[in-house]
C-alpha cells in the first residue's frame, strides 16, 4: 500500500523505520517546521524529517493542513492509508477523507483510557499496572476512533515514563505493520471505543512535578516515574529548588514528624516523612547543579535528621 506517515517525534520514528522495512511504500513523510529545542533553543529537524532525507522519502512540512499546495500534493500522490503517530495538529474529517482506505493513529494506552497527550506519562502518575498500544482508525475527534487492533503492556514498580515509553515504542512498530497488513488484506473489524469508559491525559506543565508531602510516599514515588525525565519532582531545602532524581517510597513510619521533615540520613540517601510511609530519596539535582547521590548532597548541607523540606 501507498503511505503517507505523518509524525514528529522518536517514537514516531521506531514505527516508521518499522514500515519502511516492510512491503509497504512509504510514499511521504509529514513533520512540522523545524523549531527551537533545548537549552540553547537551536532550530532542529525532527527524527522523522532526518529518517526521511536518510531513506531520500519525499518529505512536506506544512505549517497547518489546510495549505492549498499542500493539499495539492497529497492529493496528486493518491495514497491508500494515513498512518498518523505524534504529529501535533488536529487532522479535520475532510483530510482524513483522502485516502482510499483510512487513517490510523498510534495511541499508547488501552483507549478509551488516558485519551490525550500524556497517556504513558499519566498510567505511572495514576499507579496503573497495565497499559497497551492501540491502533484505530481516526476520526475528528481526538483518541476517540474505532480501534483496529491493540496489545497489552504490564507496567512494572521500577518503569519510569522514558522506560516504558521506549518499551511501548517497540512494541508499537510491530503491532502497526500486523495492523497495516491486515487492512491491505481487507481483514480486520473495528470496535468502537465506550465513551462512557474514557479518561484523560493532558499535557504535562512544570509545576506539576512540585512534591506535596502530604501525600502517600507511593504516590509522591509514583509522581516522579511518571514525570521523569521532564518535568521531574522537586522541593525546596533553605528556600532553594532540588529536584529528585530518585526516589523510592518505603513503609518506614515516622511517628510525629513533620511532613517532609527528615527522618534518617544513611549512606543510600536521605529518608523524609509523607502523608504515608516515607520518600526515600537517592539522588539529587540542586539548583543549577549536577545529579549527585542524596548522601552527599546531605553531608554538603550539612542535612541531619530533624531538617526540613519545603518548610
Amino acid at each position: 500500500m501507498r503511505i503517507i506517515f505523518f509524525g514528529s517525534d522518536d517514537f514516531a520514528e521506531v514505527n516508521l523505520r518499522k514500515l519502511i522495512d516492510s512491503p509497504h511504500e512509504i510514499a511521504a513523510c509529514v513533520t512540522p517546521p523545524d523549531r527551537p529545542q533545548g537549552r540553547g533553543l537551536k532550530i532542529a529537524a525532527s527524527p522523522i524529517k532526518l529518517c526521511a532525507q536518510q531513506f531520500r522519502i519525499p518529505l512536506f512540512q506544512p505549517t497547518g493542513v489546510g495549505e492549498k499546495e499542500f493539499l495539492e500534493n497529497i492529493r496528486t500522490i493518491d495514497p491508500d492509508l494515513f498512518v498518523v503517530i505524534s504529529y501535533g495538529l488536529i487532522l479535520p474529517k475532510s483530510f482524513l477523507s483522502i485516502p482510499k482506505k483510512m487513517a490510523v493513529n498510534v495511541h499508547p494506552s488501552l483507549l478509551p483510557k488516558y485519551r490525550g497527550a500524556a497517556p504513558i506519562n499519566w498510567a505511572i502518575i495514576n499507579g496503573e499496572t497495565k497499559t497497551g498500544i492501540s491502533i484505530i482508525k481516526m476520526n475528528p475527534r481526538m483518541d476517540a476512533g474505532d480501534v483496529i487492533a491493540v496489545e497489552e503492556v504490564g507496567i512494572i514498580e521500577s518503569d519510569t515514563a522514558e522506560l516504558l515509553r521506549t518499551k511501548l515504542a517497540g512494541i508499537s512498530g510491530h503491532l502497526l505493520v500486523k495492523a497495516v497488513n491486515a487492512i491491505e488484506a481487507d481483514d480486520f473489524s473495528l470496535t468502537p471505543q465506550d465513551d462512557a469508559q474514557a479518561s484523560y491525559a493532558p499535557k504535562l506543565i512544570r509545576e506539576m512535578g512540585r512534591v506535596e508531602w502530604e501525600d502517600p510516599a507511593a504516590k509522591i514515588y509514583n509522581r516522579a516515574r511518571g514525570l521523569q525525565p521532564w518535568p521531574g519532582v522537586f522541593t525546596y531545602f533553605q528556600g532553594k529548588r532540588v529536584k529528585l532524581s530518585k526516589t523510592r517510597a518505603v513503609d518506614e513510619q515516622h511517628g510525629r514528624a513533620v511532613l517532609g521533615e527528615v527522618i534518617d540520613v544513611r549512606p543510600d540517601g536521605i529518608l523524609a516523612a509523607a502523608g504515608t510511609g516515607s520518600l526515600l530519596i537517592e539522588k539529587v539535582q540542586p539548583e543549577s547543579g549536577k545529579v549527585m547521590d542524596a548522601a552527599d548532597f546531605a553531608a554538603g548541607r550539612q542535612i541531619s535528621k530533624g531538617s526540613a523540606f519545603n518548610v
